[in-house]
């Protein structure tokens, strides 16, 4: 359907352009500025090590004086404390930080609104061309069931373009008084004022202009007046924290928090800063929700200079650059070949504001054109809005189509992560298509561990600089729904260190023994109140042997060669989804832990992955019911495990893996058996049996994912 359309820590990133005759508060563009407080000047925000710490509990104190516990969020272990009257913020900081009981301490930072007037604005609106909107409306207008957050001032709730499009809480009577649904905020009929702490969403035109524009270009209905949003049926949940004096850290932690009871997938942040916030990072990362996050507008490059929550290194965040109407990258926009992921329309972009900033006080005037990334962040954010409405209820399957959805811009390539513009109707119809990869095998792994948790209570930690440990130990990771994080030998290094504080788990299994993973990262653990448990042998077999025993025996095994990983890693996917233990093998002996697991158990069928020339004849002969896949080389066997258990796969999503080396895909086999997708084996080339498979299957696979850099898993072999 088509429709005619008539903060320094944080800023907003808004340039405002006055139409003609619509808003009379323009002026040129600002000559002096005033310089904001960073954060207020007498609170911080502490993290205990654990939950049931508190400053009263464990008296905290700054020196000689106790500290005033304002405001408690037991789920992040955070409590906001006033600190005495003369003390500074970066001396308390200094102070606290040396008590036991507490993992880190931070300031309260302020969250600030920046406008940047400008005289310049165009005469029609372009953004919902430039992102298909019309062809992705044909697929869906976005559903009134689908809630979206918006991270921001107020917005007017009455402006005609709106109004029907702000949620309303079913469980909450309106002005009675009482917190009808129990969930601690009285009246909370549309949302939230969390900067005042009532359930007034708007309060004054000026204060709450940039939250309303927002909301429109996400949802403005189509009504036949004014303009239209990219999802314009989709529902609205104010989420108001900034005002003109800004808004500070624990108001949208409790924001957040709220956000996620009521069920929110997605919340648009159209602000940011260059504070790096750990206690907002932490929520956010926690929080199971998809936020959209504008990059910037200093025209800088945000791998030097990163700006926050943008530059989060963690899954659930898509960062946004501006483009104008001839798909340049805006003047003013940010940009960051590894940290800003894709670009939207943000220039002169038409929208609603409240209708008090008009000469006449009237709606039918209340529209202005406006600039900054803080408006093309809502564009991506309608397109999540589609994309849940349509169906994709994971926030990281929503992620991968818009990353792969894009539509391809030249003048991208080397700016962004995508190289691209968002697309609709491009989200909506792709195959997604993401790439999984870091700097080595460790921080590779660290991305693929992010693209699907945020917490886990249990951790499997084996060995990166080999592949038995690692492969054998993915049906003990499916087992607790755990991520497989890979560390050194002798230390926790710093990607494994930040997943463990993003994960925030309470039991560790290491793979391996003392010559591969030593005591002094379990030591290293368990200083951070991880219990560990040890699964372990003499050598690589007994220790598969060892994770097997751990595991309920379903009757099945798999043996695959200890001597090379590429057999292993082709079953590990559908070993670990069906809980089968993968039991490694030399050619000629079978090993006597997996002679002694056969007899200690009721063994009905055995899959021997790969040929006589690595296990061999006389020992598929000793096994019980075997059965042998395999091929002339590694990818036609890997091709004879997808073949036969093409059944038991979902291939919607299917992953693809380097057969000429381990490293990059041996946290894989979790992430893979999570959604029971195969891992296809690949080179600069694909095997011809490799090249059946995928077109046999072509209409089935809806999203790829490459494990490791172009090198070694290009694009052109996969698309």
């Amino acid at each position: 359907m088509i429709y005619k359309f008539k903060m320094k820590i944080i800023s907003t990133f808004l340039i405002i352009f006055i139409p003609a005759g619509v808003i009379s508060h323009a002026s040129e563009p600002k000559t002096t500025s005033v310089t904001k407080p960073l954060y207020t000047s007498n609170e911080v925000i502490i993290k205990y090590k654990d939950k049931s710490l508190s400053s009263s509990n464990n008296k905290i104190k700054y020196k000689s004086y106790s500290l005033e516990a304002k405001q408690s969020f037991d789920a992040h272990k955070l409590e906001v404390v006033k600190l005495p009257e003369g003390v500074k913020v970066e001396d308390a900081v200094s102070e606290i930080k040396k008590n036991n009981n507490v993992e880190s301490v931070q300031p309260n930072y302020i969250y600030h609104l920046t406008d940047i007037p400008n005289d310049e604005y165009l005469s029609k609106e372009w953004g919902l061309k430039n992102l298909d909107a019309a062809a992705a409306w044909n697929i869906t207008e976005g559903s009134s069931d689908v809630k979206i957050g918006i991270l921001d001032s107020g917005i007017d709730i009455n402006h005609p373009d709106l109004k029907d499009n702000i949620w309303t809480n079913p469980s909450e009577i309106s002005g009675n008084g009482i917190d009808d649904d129990k969930n601690g905020f009285i009246d909370d009929i549309h949302g939230w004022d969390f900067l005042h702490n009532d359930s007034k969403v708007f309060n004054a035109a000026e204060d709450d202009l940039h939250g309303t524009h927002i909301a429109g270009i996400i949802a403005a209905e189509a009504n036949g007046i004014g303009t239209v949003g990219v999802a314009p049926k989709v529902k609205i949940v104010p989420l108001k924290v900034l005002g003109s004096d800004g808004g500070d850290t624990a108001d949208i932690i409790k924001a957040i928090d709220y956000a996620k009871k009521l069920g929110v997938k997605i919340i648009n942040c159209s602000f940011g800063g260059s504070s790096y916030d750990e206690a907002l990072k932490d929520a956010m990362q926690s929080s199971g929700i998809l936020f959209i996050a504008a990059a910037g507008n200093d025209g800088i490059d945000t791998d030097l200079s990163p700006i926050y929550p943008a530059c989060y290194n963690i899954p659930n965040i898509i960062s946004v650059a501006a483009i104008d109407s001839s798909g340049n990258l805006a003047s003013f926009s940010n940009y960051g070949f590894n940290s800003i992921d894709v670009a939207a329309p943000g220039v002169n972009i038409l929208s609603t504001i409240p209708a008090a900033l008009t000469k006449s006080n009237s709606y039918s005037l209340a529209y202005a054109y406006e600039s900054g990334t803080s408006m093309a962040t809502p564009f991506v954010t309608g397109i999540a809005a589609l994309l849940v409405s349509n169906g994709i209820s994971d926030i990281h399957a929503i992620k991968q189509k818009i990353l792969s959805g894009v539509k391809q811009n030249s003048s991208l390539t080397d700016k962004i992560i995508t190289g691209g513009i968002a697309d609709a109707y491009g989200a909506l119809d792709a195959k997604s298509f993401i790439r999984l990869w870091g700097a080595d095998r460790y921080v590779t792994a660290q991305a693929i561990v992010q693209s699907r948790w945020t917490t886990s209570d249990t951790v499997v930690i084996a060995t990166g600089e080999d592949f038995p440990d690692a492969l054998s130990a993915g049906t003990l990771a499916k087992k607790f729904n755990a991520p497989l994080l890979l560390t050194q030998k002798d230390n926790i290094n710093s990607a494994l260190n930040s997943e463990l504080n993003s994960l925030n788990p309470k039991k560790a299994f290491i793979i391996g023994g003392y010559g591969v993973i030593s005591k002094n990262v379990e030591l290293q653990l368990n200083s951070r109140n991880i219990a560990t448990t040890r699964l372990m042998g003499n050598n690589r077999y007994e220790t598969a042997a060892n994770i097997a025993n751990y595991l309920n025996s379903n009757g099945e095994i798999i043996i695959a060669t200890g001597e090379n990983f590429p057999d292993a890693l082709s079953i590990s996917a559908y070993a670990a989804a069906n809980g089968i233990p993968i039991l490694l093998s030399s050619k000629d002996e079978l090993p006597a832990g997996v002679k002694s697991y056969i007899q200690s158990h009721n063994i009905t069928k055995t899959f021997i992955i790969g040929g006589t020339g690595v296990i061999s004849s006389s020992i598929a002969a000793a096994l019980p019911n075997a059965e042998r896949l395999s091929g002339s080389d590694r990818y036609s066997t890997n091709t004879a495990v997808l073949n036969r258990f093409s059944s038991d796969f979902n291939l919607t999503n299917v992953y693809f893996a380097t057969g000429e080396n381990f490293p990059d895909a041996l946290a894989g086999t979790a992430l893979a058996a999570q959604t029971s997708a195969p891992i296809v084996l690949i080179n600069n080339t694909l095997n011809k049996s490799t090249i059946d498979f995928l077109a046999l299957n072509l209409d089935k696979i809806k999203n790829k994912t490459a494990f490791g850099g172009e090198s070694v898993t290009p694009t052109s072999v996969i698309q």
